[in-house]
């Protein structure tokens, strides 16, 4: 299945679900990046997802805004090869502009070049120029293999 046709399958958040050569699991979201506003929020609590070798991975945060502000809201995935050690070196980030007190949910394809042969790879910040308060309430992911 293409990647644009496993994305077009999903529109909820779901912990797993498994369909031909894609893998769908959600990641929790560490209580201190679950809320931010007009600072960049920063955690190493968070839970790590394992990354399979050769895989592409498309990255899903979804939030809210606490009012009727569009700012962008970033989530930075830090990356580790050893499965301990986090680095901020090569970061992911997922960037989504906030559309009020709707829930926005874009996707945001990594490729394995992008991952740098990383094994895991963790939700460590959230940030935002909003004034008032963005909540992330899930960060779901897709393994293409």
């Amino acid at each position: 299945m293409a990647i644009a046709g496993a994305m077009a399958l999903l529109g909820a958040s779901v912990n797993v679900a498994r369909a031909g050569d894609f893998h769908l699991t959600s990641v929790n979201v560490a209580s201190g990046l679950a809320s931010v506003s007009n600072t960049t929020a920063t955690s190493t609590s968070g839970t790590a997802f394992s990354i399979p070798p050769e895989t592409d991975i498309a990255i899903q945060p979804i939030f809210t805004a606490a009012d009727s502000g569009k700012s962008n809201v970033w989530h930075q995935f830090n990356l580790t090869g050893d499965g301990t050690n986090f680095s901020t070196v090569l970061p992911i980030s997922v960037t989504n502009a906030a559309n009020g007190t709707n829930p926005v949910s874009g996707w945001t394809v990594i490729t394995k070049a992008q991952l740098h042969g990383a094994k895991s790879a963790r939700l460590d910040a959230v940030g935002t120029t909003q004034t008032n308060a963005v909540t992330t309430t899930g960060v779901n992911v897709i393994f293409f293999y």
